[in-house]
């Protein structure tokens, strides 16, 4: 609807023009008003350049329009000369376009600062790179595990563990591993855990990173537990006949003191048993 009212109006111009052209050659080929024809020279010549510039701003608010949507600067805004209906409208709808695109960036920033707060608030380290060792996203807790307060490339990681940064760059998606660093006497047992995605055309490895150690421990001394269980059960079943055999000797050696005092022998047979 739109274009059908722009070209209604150019074809009205053209018409116009068309109209006051015929015109001016009727007065110069038949009269002799020469005041008339300068007249109609300067409306010929007006009517071409605001028939131009009516053409013409419709081109500059569609390539401004087109540059906008580019560039991503939905700042623009279009507002209406007085050109007629049509340019309102169509730049009502050039308002319209750019408005909707606002909002969806802004709820897309919005989205974005929730991830970024949600990721630096995990407790878990992660770390995403390229494949070159370049950094692309750390959170608090990776830097505060591994002690960094920034990171451009986890190359600048071999001073403190170059263990750690070979298995970075070897893991491949899905897989984990274990890696112990000793850093000022303190041991930490590094889980690492892989996945690859793809941002902008390029590869990224996402690495999440968490200090086992203490959870280490606990399974090992709840395994010394165990075994110090099994052991006392152990021990204890050996020691059940050696106090029997005790008590045993006890009542014996009772029996033949009580058969000591009263003067009568000891049978050589419980002596032998004792």
């Amino acid at each position: 609807m739109v274009y059908k009212r722009f070209r209604a109006n150019c074809i009205i111009r053209i018409l116009l023009l068309g109209a006051t052209i015929c015109g001016f050659f009727f007065f110069l080929f038949q009269t002799t008003l020469y005041a008339a024809l300068f007249i109609l020279g300067i409306f010929i010549i007006y009517q071409i350049y605001t028939l131009i510039r009516y053409v013409e701003k419709t081109n500059r608010d569609l390539t401004r329009f087109l540059q906008s949507i580019k560039y991503s600067d939905f700042s623009q805004t279009f507002k209406d000369d007085g050109l007629g209906s049509s340019f309102e409208a169509l730049k009502s709808a050039f308002n319209e376009v750019m408005n909707a695109f606002r909002k969806t960036r802004t709820e897309k920033e919005e989205h974005y600062r929730y991830l970024q707060t949600v990721v630096q608030h995990i407790g878990i380290g992660l770390i995403a790179f390229q494949p070159s060792g370049e950094v692309e996203l750390i959170n608090t807790a990776a830097k505060r595990l591994l002690k960094v307060p920034h990171l451009k490339n986890i190359k600048s990681l071999e001073s403190w563990s170059k263990p750690l940064v070979s298995t970075l760059f070897k893991l491949k998606s899905k897989e984990k591993a274990l890696v112990k660093v000793e850093d000022n006497n303190e041991l930490l047992h590094l889980a690492l855990y892989a996945a690859e995605y793809k941002l902008r055309g390029q590869n990224f490895s996402l690495v999440s990173i968490q200090n086992i150690h203490s959870e280490l421990e606990e399974r090992e001394i709840e395994a010394w537990q165990k075994l110090i269980r099994v052991l006392t059960h152990e021990i204890m079943n050996s020691i059940t006949p050696i106090a029997s055999l005790a008590s045993t000797i006890n009542e014996l050696i009772k029996e033949s003191y009580n058969i000591r005092s009263s003067g009568e022998n000891i049978n050589p047979e419980s002596l032998t048993d004792i």
